[in-house]
């Protein structure tokens, strides 16, 4: 498996079996902290 510096969503979500909705769950709830891109 190819390590990267980030992961979306999506390819977290494939990787662990779990949904994006309980990812960002776990985000709001500070189990883990999502990093955030801003595009301007």
């Amino acid at each position: 498996m190819v390590t990267k510096d980030y992961y979306s969503l999506n390819e977290v979500s494939q990787i662990l079996g779990k949904s994006k909705e309980t990812l960002r769950r776990w985000d709001r709830e500070g189990k883990f902290t999502a990093v955030r891109e801003i595009l301007i």
